[in-house]
């Protein structure tokens, strides 16, 4: 406590000092008004293939297709170096991509990957495929 300057405290894990409201709404009413509000917004999601317990790649996937969004590039690999590092597919509205080997924090497990991930999503530019 004293490296951080923390000082003593109870701590609860739940208390009602915050006005919280859990609405249990569904992530994609949310990106629904995201796509309404601001429909030029790029988004991407990405997940890594080995985290199961967390957030499993296919259960992303799944509620992501309830959107019934236009596919503009469908599923495919993506390579680094003739290498597939992941899966990818490219929405209207959204990305979704995965990387192979990752867990739920993808780029502490595959950096590299990660990081093209992410350089080619800012700079608005598809993922490499296997002709590549």
């Amino acid at each position: 406590q004293q490296a951080i300057n923390a000082q003593p405290t109870s701590w609860t894990e739940c208390t009602s000092k915050l006005a919280y409201r859990k609405l249990n709404m569904p992530i994609t009413n949310y990106l629904e008004q995201f796509f309404e509000i601001a429909p030029e917004m790029r988004i991407m999601y990405y997940s890594g293939d080995v985290d199961l317990a967390t957030v499993p790649f296919a259960e992303t996937q799944r509620c992501l297709a309830t959107m019934n969004r236009p596919v503009t590039d469908h599923w495919r690999p993506w390579v680094i170096n003739k290498e597939v590092v992941g899966y990818v597919e490219e929405y209207d509205t959204y990305t979704y991509a995965t990387i192979k080997g990752a867990g739920h924090e993808a780029p502490q497990f595959q950096p590299a990957a990660a990081y093209l991930l992410f350089t080619s999503f800012l700079h608005n530019q598809s993922l490499p495929g296997a002709g590549i």
